[in-house]
């Protein structure tokens, strides 16, 4: 969500409704993630054998659904432009 699309005299409403949106996925990751980082503190900072720290593992977690996310946005953009660009 962005706040270009809507009409001037909305932006601080499209921004008040993307900040929510932003605030509740940061809270529901934090709820996915929480159980992992207890489990990895409660046995000694390690998972499969690896010494690790759970931050360093929320961190990677960070950056692959960062990365699928990217790849599929830029696939999808493509497919549409590419679906758009066949119609006349």
């Amino acid at each position: 969500m962005e706040s270009g699309n809507a009409p001037q005299e909305k932006h601080s409403d499209a921004l008040a409704v993307c900040q929510s949106v932003s605030g509740i996925t940061g809270f529901a990751a934090t709820l996915l993630v929480s159980p992992l980082v207890d489990h990895i503190q409660s046995s000694g900072n390690m998972l499969f054998g690896f010494p690790v720290h759970a931050q360093q593992v929320v961190s990677l977690l960070g950056v692959l659904f960062t990365v699928v996310a990217t790849v599929y946005l830029r696939l999808m953009l493509m497919n549409r432009k590419s679906c758009s660009r066949k119609e006349p």
